[in-house]
């Protein structure tokens, strides 16, 4: 009987410990790069409930966290400030609740993916802002911290410069340069045409640059005008998309549209047998939208100019 009373106890001693404490979990996580240099400087954290920022703020509390690129953590940083305040995960200013932010002094090597971070409870424990004894953080050997930091784009330009226009199967380049020291090559660019034609966007140089050609075909909208590119955005492979850029150097309107026609008369002014001074008269039709500037040919008959001209105009 003795016996079994001490192995009652300590039975009831685990499920009177398991019904006091709780976990409190990492719900959600992101990386920043602030300052837009291309190297993360900044995570954000979600948790289940509040905490006791007391438990993390400080130096030997904040050491129990270690961040890094690599998954296997063959380096990593530990932040050397911490905040309530976040604005990317969330837009919280509250002290002692479910959201924080930790900053480094020696930013990440880049800011493409995400950043994994362990914990390991050597300083205070982390327990919840209520009761400070009800939940708390238990160690964690690997999450991550999702890329929550867009691309920027340094400029657009075109080769569409100058006067003139572009016929069928001519074509416009356009190159977007992104910005920051560490190419991206999973960038998607918007907008995927121009006029009506896929540009096709790829890089050449491992992410420092995106050309996208539009080649001019049968059927594309005719512009008597430049016709603009606007909001041209990139886009990584996280969904975070950069602020929106216009080119501004396209000067080259398009004629995408090759002129049809329906229709030839002749009007002979003395029938069938044509003396001097005689009139034959040929009128073109045509079966496209009317058009300036059209040249019909051929120019002359029986060695005579024709002086094509529009009687409709």
């Amino acid at each position: 009987m003795k016996t079994l009373y001490k192995l009652l106890i300590f039975m009831l001693f685990i499920f009177v410990s398991n019904s006091i404490y709780s976990q409190i979990t990492v719900v959600d996580a992101v990386a920043i790069d602030g300052d837009k240099n291309g190297a993360y400087g900044t995570v954000e954290i979600e948790f289940s409930i509040a905490v006791h920022d007391g438990d993390i703020k400080d130096p030997g509390d904040r050491d129990d966290w270690e961040f890094s690129l690599d998954p296997e953590f063959a380096s990593f940083l530990t932040p050397t400030a911490f905040n309530t305040k976040v604005s990317y995960i969330a837009v919280d200013i509250d002290g002692n609740d479910e959201f924080i932010q930790f900053t480094f002094d020696t930013e990440f090597a880049s800011s493409n993916g995400p950043i994994y971070f362990r914990y390991t409870q050597e300083g205070d424990v982390v327990w919840d802002q209520a009761t400070e004894s009800t939940s708390f953080l238990s160690d964690f050997s690997l999450l991550s911290a999702s890329d929550n930091s867009s691309p920027a784009i340094n400029n657009v330009t075109s080769n569409a410069a100058g006067v003139g226009v572009l016929k069928l199967g001519e074509s416009i380049i356009f190159t977007v340069d992104i910005e920051g020291p560490f190419d991206e090559t999973d960038i998607t660019i918007l907008p995927p045409q121009y006029n009506g034609g896929d540009l096709n966007w790829v890089t050449y140089d491992g992410g420092d640059t995106y050309t996208g050609t539009y080649i001019v075909a049968e059927g594309h909208s005719d512009r008597l005008t430049a016709w603009p590119l606007i909001d041209i955005n990139a886009v990584d492979i996280y969904g975070n998309i950069s602020d929106s850029l216009d080119v501004t150097n396209i000067e080259k309107t398009i004629d995408a549209n090759t002129p049809g026609i329906s229709s030839v008369t002749v009007v002979e002014s003395l029938g069938s047998i044509l003396l001097v001074d005689s009139i034959i008269e040929f009128t073109v039709t045509l079966s496209t939208a009317a058009e300036t500037g059209l040249t019909v040919s051929p120019s002359t008959y029986n060695g005579r100019a024709l002086n094509w001209a529009t009687l409709d105009a």
